[in-house]
């Protein structure tokens, strides 16, 4: 654990079969750790999908960059993606989607299963491809450091009075919790991706920069 006012550890995966752009993204986030406080990346990269699978299954990783095509099997990085989020969804909470060339159908397939982003390689953008990663994964640290401690302040203050009332409406079902500063109840669906609309119109305003606590109630 990362002392106060410490830089916190995070292990980041790269995989991607062009050798050079993984290696690029490594040292991009690397050369990140110069230059900001937040965090301090310890980042691995792969160029397969079975040393992927493998890195994953081997340690807990806090980001994983993801190519979208790998050149040396029949299974696309999406679909890897989806197996990841299904099967060790704690694991690896951030996946960054990258791709030479993006469509709709596979922009919508990442949003559905929960994909932090989706980043096209591009040699024409404004600012560079390496830097839009590194800066997505930051944001998604962020956002998961919020979640936390929404989460502690949740549990701590109102779940154990309510967690029967939970299971009884809502059981093994996932729902989003809005502290204002008592919680309520605002969605409930099987995924988060169900609960955006619901959400919508919370995000302008609200307590915490209109961010929802997300919890799994048990059976």
């Amino acid at each position: 654990m990362s002392a106060p006012n410490q830089p916190r550890s995070v292990k980041v995966l790269i995989a991607d079969d062009e050798r050079d752009i993984g290696d690029q993204l490594k040292y991009y986030f690397e050369m990140r750790n110069k230059t900001q406080k937040e965090y301090q990346f310890d980042v691995a990269a792969c160029y397969t999908i079975e040393e992927c699978v493998s890195a994953l299954r081997a340690g807990d990783y806090d980001v994983l960059v993801l190519d979208v095509v790998f050149r040396d099997g029949d299974r696309r990085g999406l679909e890897l993606a989806m197996v990841i989020r299904h099967e060790l969804r704690m694991k690896t909470p951030i996946c960054i989607l990258v791709s030479g060339r993006a469509t709709l159908a596979d922009c919508i397939e990442a949003v559905r299963a929960g994909i932090w982003d989706y980043l096209v390689k591009s040699s024409k953008a404004e600012r560079l491809f390496e830097d839009q990663v590194v800066d997505s994964a930051v944001r998604g640290l962020r956002e998961l450091d919020i979640q936390k401690r929404l989460e502690k302040l949740v549990v701590k203050e109102w779940l154990p009075a309510n967690l029967d009332e939970l299971k009884r409406t809502y059981p093994g079902q996932l729902i989003a919790l809005w502290h204002e500063p008592t919680v309520t109840v605002v969605g409930s669906g099987k995924d988060a991706y169900e609960l955006s609309d619901a959400l919508r119109p919370w995000q302008a305003s609200g307590p915490h920069g209109g961010r929802p606590y997300f919890y799994r109630v048990p059976r």
